[in-house]
Parts: structure tokens; sequence; C-alpha cells
């Protein structure tokens, strides 16, 4: 590792001085997609080549961001996935097509949603859950079936449980 740093050809190009900052774009020189544009990297306050503090990566098919440690932010095209942390694991979200979830708390507050389903965490005062089935009846109309769950101090007090429409509680 050297302090100054200063690299350029075709398909790579890099300057760096640590710890303050390192930048490199690698391309690739058969270029197979019009729009490939090869990968952009650039690290703030680095220690070595894996540890920094600021880090900034961009691709035709992800985009990463860390400021460690308040946030992180991950996007994925080919897994249309993404992804934010705030101040460690404090605050997360992720979403997907098909789901997205939110969390404050390392799960103290939690919110969840996916094709079907919902839920919502108060931990450990309150749990509350939705799942949406749909299923064909004879003829063109569809029958949506609803099963609720609700869950109060940790289900130890009183929990419902629905069957069907039918509630019954528990204590």
């Amino acid at each position: 590792m050297s302090i100054f740093v200063w690299k350029k050809n075709p398909s790579l190009h890099c300057h760096s001085i640590w710890p303050l900052y390192s930048y490199t774009r690698k391309s690739s020189l058969e270029k197979t997609v019009p729009s490939d544009s090869g990968e952009t990297e650039i690290r703030g306050l680095w220690i070595t080549s894996r540890l920094s503090f600021i880090r900034l990566y961009i691709s035709r098919l992800v985009t990463n961001f860390l400021f460690w440690p308040f946030i992180t932010y991950h996007r994925d095209k080919i897994e249309q996935c993404t992804k934010v942390s705030v101040v460690g694991s404090m605050i997360t979200y992720t979403r997907t097509p098909d789901s997205s979830d939110f969390a404050f708390g390392w799960r103290f507050l939690k919110r969840s949603k996916k094709k079907n389903s919902f839920s919502f965490e108060l931990n450990p005062l309150f749990y509350y859950d939705v799942q949406n089935e749909e299923h064909e009846k004879t003829g063109t109309q569809q029958i949506k079936i609803n099963n609720v769950h609700r869950q109060f101090l940790c289900g130890t007090v009183w929990r419902p449980n629905c069957q069907g429409k039918v509630f019954r509680w528990t204590y």
C-alpha cells in the first residue's frame, strides 16, 4: 500500500491518496451492451481496500452506498431489490416487486407487506397479521378469505383466533 497511486490504461483508471480518498473506474474493452459503462468505485476515509467509512459503487446492475455507521444503501436491478439501513440496523427498509418491509428499533416497530399478506408489530405489545387468500368458485365469481390474527402482550393476556368468521378469544 502506498500513500499516492495513479494508474491509467484503457480498461482501468485509478487514483488515490491514502487515507483520504480512492477512485477506481473499470471499463470493458469489448462493450457487449451499448449502455455498458463499466464499474465505478469511490472510497473516502479508507483504511484498506475492504474497510472504508464512505463508499460508493456503481455498475450497470448494482448500486451500493455506505456512509458508516449512518446509512447503507443497496440496489440490485437484476433482483429488483432495494435495501436501506440507517444508523446501523436501527431503521431498515427493504423493497422487492412482491414485498416491502420496514423496521424500526431492531424490530420494535415492524411493518411488512407481501403480495397476499400484511403484518404490523409493535413489540412486545401488539401484533397484527392479515393473509388474503383467493379461491375460485364455480362460474366467474371469486371468493376472498381474510385470515386475521391479532395478539396482545405477546399473546399472554389475550389472543383472538379467526376461523372463518367466528372469533374465539383465549386467555
